[in-house]
C-alpha cells in the first residue's frame, strides 16, 4: 500500500473528474507542451522562406532538446539509481580534502551535494526525490503484481485490454489518490534528511521547474525570439518529453524486448528506448540487479548507457563511488544466456517450418 488509503480505485475502474481536477496541474502541463510543439514546428515550417522564423523555431528545438536531456539525466542517474537504489555514493574528492578536513565538515559538504543534486532533479516537476524514490522502491517490491501502481502486465491480464494496460501503467497511475503521497516507510535512509524532506512538505519541488521556466522566458527575450515562444518551446515542450521518456521505462519497458534473465516479472531489455531514456532501456537487466549502476552489462552495450558513461566521468572526477559495477562472471553469465536464447529462437524456427511443410 502506498500513500493513502482513500479514495483508491481497483483496476479497471474510471477516473473521476475529481481526480481529473486534483491533478490538473498534469494535464495543463502537458497541453502548454503540445502548444510548445505546434508553435515550435509552425515556426520551423514557415521559417523555410524567413531566416528570422526558422532560426526562432531552430533555436526551441535545440533549447527543448537541451532542456530535455539534462533533465533525463537527473531522473536516470539521481532520482533513479541514487536516491531510489543507492548505486552510488558522493564522496569528498581528492582535490577538495585540504580544504574539507573535520568529519563535520565532511558531512557539510556531502549533505550539500545531495540536497543540489535532489534540487536539480526537481527541475523535471516530478515531485520530490523521495516522493520518487519510495514509489519506485514500492515497484521494485511488487512489480508486475496486484500491489505494482504501474503494472501493464497485471493490469491487460485483468482487463483483457492492452491499450487499457499501457494507459494504466504508462500514465493513468500518476491520477490515482492514493500514490499522490509518498510511503516514508521506504525510505528511512531519506527522511531522515530535514532538507529532502523540504522539496516534500514545503512543495520545495516547484522551486527548480518555475526558474527553469523563468530563465527559458527571459532567454527568448535576450535571443530576440520571444519570452513566450521560449517558454512554450524551450521549457512546456522538454517537460513533456521528460514526462514521457520517463514514463516509456513504466509501459514500454515492460511491453517489448526480451528478457535476459528470469526476474519473476516481465520487465524487458528494449534497446531502442535508450535514444530516449540514456540507458533505461537495459530494464531487465536492472531488474536482475538494480544495486548495479549500470543497465548494461555487455561491453557493447555500455555505449547506449549514456547515464552510465556520465557516471564513470563522475567517478573518475573522484565525485562519487560507484557501488557495483558488472564483474567477468557477470558478463560472461549474460553471454551464455544471450547462446542459449539464440539456440530455443532457432528450435523454434525449425520446428515452424517442419509443421508448416508437413
Amino acid at each position: 500500500m502506498v500513500g493513502s488509503e482513500q479514495d483508491e480505485l481497483e483496476v479497471g475502474e474510471k477516473i473521476s473528474i475529481k481526480d481529473i481536477l486534483y491533478e490538473s496541474r498534469f494535464f495543463i502541463v502537458n497541453l502548454l507542451g503540445i502548444i510548445g510543439f505546434v508553435w515550435m514546428f509552425y515556426e520551423l515550417i514557415t521559417g523555410l522562406g524567413n531566416p528570422h522564423r526558422f532560426f526562432c523555431g531552430f533555436s526551441m528545438l535545440v533549447v527543448c532538446l537541451l532542456n530535455c536531456y539534462w533533465r533525463m539525466f537527473f531522473v536516470t542517474g539521481f532520482r533513479h539509481r541514487y536516491f531510489s537504489h543507492r548505486a552510488f555514493k558522493n564522496k569528498v574528492p581528492r582535490w577538495l580534502k585540504w580544504l574539507i578536513r573535520t568529519p563535520h565538515h565532511e558531512e557539510r559538504y556531502l549533505r550539500g551535494m545531495q540536497m543540489l543534486e535532489a534540487f536539480f532533479a526537481t527541475a523535471d516537476a516530478q515531485k520530490g526525490v523521495i516522493w520518487w524514490a519510495s514509489h519506485h522502491r514500492h515497484h521494485h517490491k511488487f512489480s508486475d503484481t496486484v500491489d505494482d501502481l504501474h503494472s501493464f502486465e497485471f493490469v491487460r491480464n485483468e482487463t483483457g485490454s492492452f491499450w487499457k494496460g499501457f494507459y494504466h501503467s504508462h500514465v493513468k497511475w500518476v491520477l490515482i489518490k492514493k500514490y499522490k503521497k509518498a510511503d516514508y516507510d521506504k525510505v528511512p535512509d531519506l527522511k531522515k534528511y530535514p532538507e529532502l524532506m523540504f522539496f516534500e512538505k514545503a512543495r520545495g519541488y516547484l522551486i527548480a521547474p518555475i526558474l527553469l521556466g523563468v530563465a527559458c522566458f527571459f532567454l527568448g527575450i535576450g535571443m530576440g525570439i520571444g519570452g513566450w515562444a521560449m517558454l512554450f518551446g524551450g521549457f512546456f515542450a522538454s517537460t513533456f518529453l521528460t514526462y514521457h521518456f520517463t514514463f516509456f521505462i513504466n509501459s514500454l519497458a515492460h511491453m517489448m524486448g526480451a528478457a535476459r534473465f528470469d526476474t519473476g516479472e516481465a520487465s524487458k531489455n528494449c534497446g531502442w528506448l535508450n535514444w530516449f531514456t540514456m540507458g533505461e532501456g537495459w530494464h531487465n537487466n536492472h531488474h536482475h540487479k538494480d544495486i548495479a549502476a549500470a543497465q548494461a552489462i555487455l561491453p557493447e552495450e555500455e555505449r547506449s548507457d549514456v547515464t552510465y558513461q556520465i557516471l564513470l566521468i563522475l567517478e573518475k572526477m573522484d565525485l562519487i563511488k560507484i557501488a557495483y559495477k558488472y564483474t567477468e562472471d557477470d558478463i560472461a553469465e549474460a553471454r551464455r544466456l544471450d547462446s542459449l536464447a539464440r539456440q530455443n529462437r532457432g528450435l523454434k524456427k525449425r520446428e515452424l517450418a517442419t509443421a508448416e511443410a508437413s
